[in-house]
């Protein structure tokens, strides 16, 4: 839970710059595998983490934040 809201937010806060974003899914990517170390325990919060990130991604890939860009 804490997990998909903190990448929600990282996403938020970095969809519109490239390099942030990239840097961003490569930390998601690293720690939500990093769950998989706890195996049966640590599956649902990286499938979580993961769903998180390209759900929050694709939810921003149209519809810019920042009011400059509209």
């Amino acid at each position: 839970m804490i997990g998909s809201a903190l990448v929600a937010a990282l996403v938020a806060i970095t969809h519109a710059n490239l390099f942030a974003l990239t840097l961003c899914v490569l930390a998601v990517s690293f720690t939500s595998v990093m769950w998989t170390a706890w195996g049966k325990r640590g599956g649902p919060q990286t499938f979580a983490m993961v769903l998180s990130l390209v759900f929050q991604m694709a939810a921003h890939a149209n519809h810019p934040m920042d009011a400059s860009a509209t």
